[in-house]
């Protein structure tokens, strides 16, 4: 669910909602998950306070929901976002913020009704990153002292592209590299790529001056 205006106060945002609904009450889904960016998120919450929680034909029906740098409306919080649920722990409620401060503005006013759910900072050039997205202006600058949430800071990779005999297009694979450098220190990505005997020991590689 995407949108670029309050979805929650127009009929355009309602009948998506319908829709929604109408095909999960006609797919009977259970415990499935629903995810909604920027304004489309207060649709999602809408749906989910004044139908999901509450119609029994929707029981078990949602059990998660994503949110990704949701815009949500003083109004829209004044409405929906100041009385406590009952049922709204059943649902997890996973946010990701564009910023330290949106997450000042509406950590607590989400939290506070839907309880149950992680939450964390995605700045745009990162989550374009994770959605595959080319949208990106420029890319990411070089960054010695960056790690990612699995500590690791340095990647390595090998892309082949090969024309489709099918297709006739031409595709490209990616082949991560990282794990099997790590297992053989010694081994460098020029062995791997090349199947060369030059060796190289990484350890003895300043990192911080690579390009």
């Amino acid at each position: 669910m995407n949108g670029e205006i309050p979805a929650e106060t127009k009929n355009g945002g309602l009948s998506l909602g319908r829709a929604i609904l109408r095909q999960l009450e006609r797919l009977r889904l259970q415990q499935c998950a629903l995810a909604a960016w920027g304004p489309a998120c207060g649709l999602l919450l809408q749906l989910t306070l004044r139908e999901l929680l509450v119609q029994a034909k929707y029981q078990n029906a949602v059990d998660t929901l994503w949110l990704w740098h949701p815009v949500l409306s003083p109004q829209f919080v004044n409405q929906y976002l100041t009385v406590p649920c009952s049922n709204a722990n059943q649902i997890q409620v996973h946010v990701a913020f564009d910023s330290e401060l949106s997450q000042n503005k509406r950590f607590d006013m989400i939290r506070h009704v839907f309880p149950q759910g992680t939450t964390r900072v995605v700045s745009t050039p990162r989550l374009s990153h994770i959605w595959g997205s080319e949208s990106v202006s420029m890319p990411l600058m070089y960054d010695p002292d960056y790690y990612d949430d699995q500590g690791r800071s340095l990647f390595l990779s090998q892309i082949t592209v090969e024309m489709s005999p099918i297709t006739k297009q031409y595709e490209r694979s990616t082949q991560d590299l990282t794990y099997n450098v790590l297992q053989n220190p010694t081994v460098t990505a020029v062995e791997e790529i090349t199947n060369s005997t030059t060796t190289i020991d990484p350890t003895q590689i300043d990192w911080t001056q690579a390009r």
